[in-house]
């Protein structure tokens, strides 16, 4: 394993660039460029999922009964302690996502059984996310999701370019991490998300 070592406070450069990128990759994201997006995913999350793959699962996100967007991220913070490695440096992100989910009522759906389904949606939704994170839009079927949220942006040393990637805190989940993120850096960012949530 390549060695991986601490280092602090990203440059007020790196930081902007970071900013900037990510703002590129979240407007990629709304306006459904999954081909921009997928150029700012790292390569190495290709050789566990296929390009095609991914894209066609972003395709299938939305259809007739239901669509879901995510906007521009809020409560943006660049964590100082950044994580060194042999190819890249490891910037750990923490931000509010802002997603609204839309659901429309299936071919001949009653209104009052379409209804009572979105209560419950709702109700999973908030069991999932949290009572605090999900709220009920002007209609049924409509929820507003403000999730707190945390990405790795990665700095490859060869060029600067910079790539994301999603940091989920549910430890079951980081196993699609180890392919893309040396272990050192996982268990680094982990302490700091833990920190930071607690």
């Amino acid at each position: 394993m390549a060695p991986v070592h601490a280092h602090q406070n990203p440059s007020d450069s790196l930081q902007q660039r970071i900013r900037t990128e990510m703002n590129a990759y979240f407007d990629a994201v709304e306006a459904r460029d999954w081909d921009a997006v997928l150029d700012r995913m790292p390569p190495a999350l290709f050789d566990i999922t296929p390009r095609d793959e991914i894209l066609k699962s972003f395709d299938n996100a939305s259809n007739r009964f239901t669509d879901y967007q995510i906007h521009r991220p809020t409560s943006v913070r660049i964590f100082p302690q950044t994580q060194q490695g042999d190819t890249a440096r490891y910037v750990l992100i923490g931000y509010q996502k802002n997603a609204t989910w839309i659901f429309r009522p299936k071919d001949g759906e009653p209104a009052d059984a379409f209804k009572h389904r979105m209560d419950y949606v709702f109700y999973r939704l908030q069991k999932t996310y949290g009572k605090g994170h999900v709220t009920q839009g002007s209609r049924p079927g409509i929820f507003h999701l403000r999730i707190p949220s945390y990405m790795v942006a990665i700095v490859r040393k060869t060029d600067g370019r910079i790539f994301f990637v999603d940091y989920p805190t549910d430890m079951r989940r980081q196993v699609m991490l180890q392919n893309i993120l040396p272990q050192p850096v996982v268990l680094a960012f982990n302490n700091l998300v833990f920190a930071h949530k607690s």
